[in-house]
């Protein structure tokens, strides 16, 4: 006898969602594991993998709220860099941290054009205002997370960075170290 699966059209959704999510943290923690090895093309691929990531997401979760959306994105960028900034081998300088923060800023540029268009083109019963806070709120995250992790690297003391991120990042390098 032949299963058949008869799914409707929002558990498809839910499981598209959620595939395009996991997709996109592989690549996310792929890239990571890369710059372990090699730091340079990993920081260099950084360029291109966020715009794929915002196409992913933004795509793949197509039915999901704008809001979510955005901040999902912003939250596997923040992951990416952070994977880059603690797992890319040796100690990082200044020209180093402005490399890192310039692939990342030229690869924010085209994943927020993507994210805004994505949001005013979705066909949802989604309210203006939500879509706008999702716009504005993208870069809001994005500006916090170049501030409160922009020095931030395994092999520095990041004396500029405020007390409670040091607390944040020491317990997430004990975790992902065990």
């Amino acid at each position: 006898m032949e299963k058949k699966f008869n799914l409707s059209k929002s558990q498809i959704n839910i499981l598209l969602s959620i595939l395009s999510i996991t997709y996109s943290l592989m690549l996310v923690v792929g890239n990571a594991f890369i710059a372990h090895n090699h730091g340079g093309p990993a920081i260099l691929f950084t360029v291109v993998l966020l715009p794929v990531i915002s196409v992913i997401v933004v795509f793949g979760a197509y039915n999901m709220p704008s809001i979510l959306s955005s901040l999902l994105l912003a939250l596997l960028i923040t992951i990416n860099d952070l994977g880059i900034k603690f797992y890319t081998g040796g100690s990082h300088d200044a020209m180093g941290q402005m490399i890192i923060g310039s692939t990342m800023f030229i690869g924010l540029i085209p994943s927020y054009i993507i994210l805004i268009i994505v949001v005013f083109i979705k066909k949802t019963n989604e309210k203006l205002i939500y879509k706008f806070i999702a716009v504005i709120i993208f870069p809001l995250l994005m500006w916090w997370e170049i501030y409160a992790f922009g020095s931030v690297s395994l092999f520095e003391r990041f004396n500029n960075t405020p007390y409670y991120i040091k607390k944040i990042v020491l317990f997430l390098d004990h975790i992902l170290n065990l």
